[in-house]
């Protein structure tokens, strides 16, 4: 469990590294290849806090803005992005997925709805 600067030094980073991929997505293309290794090694680790994953989302998304070949852009996308959609197609989302109320139940509205 990291402390309370931590997590906050974190998010600070995070939002610094969308602003800058934002600002000049044109020259972080140059490195798609080592972003995306980087990413992929990040997102499947498992410690990256929720708000990390989004904001690296959101980077590796402004990035794929400025590739101009939309072949590589669809091939950075779908690289970067495997991992989660191999989640997404684990037997434990399909589960959750066939019904509302798995749906609920595995989000935990159901418990906080009724609690125990």
């Amino acid at each position: 469990r990291h402390s309370e600067d931590i997590i906050g030094l974190r998010k600070k980073c995070g939002v610094s590294l969308v602003a800058v991929s934002k600002v000049v997505p044109d020259l972080l293309v140059p490195w798609l290849s080592q972003l995306s290794g980087r990413a992929k090694t990040l997102l499947t680790s498992g410690g990256l806090s929720p708000v990390n994953e989004m904001h690296l989302y959101e980077f590796l998304s402004s990035v794929a803005t400025a590739v101009e070949n939309p072949v590589d852009r669809s091939n950075f996308v779908a690289d970067v992005l495997a991992s989660s959609i191999q989640s997404l197609e684990s037997p434990n989302i399909q589960n959750a997925i066939q019904s509302t109320e798995g749906l609920l139940s595995f989000m935990g509205i159901t418990q906080a709805i009724n609690p125990v």
